[in-house]
């Protein structure tokens, strides 16, 4: 994966919290700032996850040791994102 890339879309979902006249539900999109190998996946798709929850394992090469601790975390970027709807219909 190349820096740049998209590495995952968020939904916060904050409706249960209080009550609102509109939904407060907001997008993100992680992408990454290094360029990675992604190891392993660590949560299934459309999970509900904790604050603080790792996702994946990534290397820096391809071929490096998963034995070992990593030197450091994968650097992101995230931005909040629009969701597509068309209000015509």
């Amino acid at each position: 994966m190349v820096p740049g890339s998209k590495l995952l879309d968020i939904k916060v979902d904050l409706s249960l919290a209080a009550s609102h006249d509109c939904p407060p539900v907001s997008f993100h999109r992680i992408a990454l700032r290094d360029r990675v190998w992604l190891r392993r996946l660590l949560v299934p798709l459309n999970a509900e996850l904790a604050v603080g929850t790792k996702l994946a394992l990534f290397s820096t090469t391809a071929d490096e040791s998963l034995d070992v601790a990593p030197a450091r975390e994968v650097r992101t970027s995230m931005a909040s994102i629009l969701q597509q709807t068309d209000y015509w219909d």
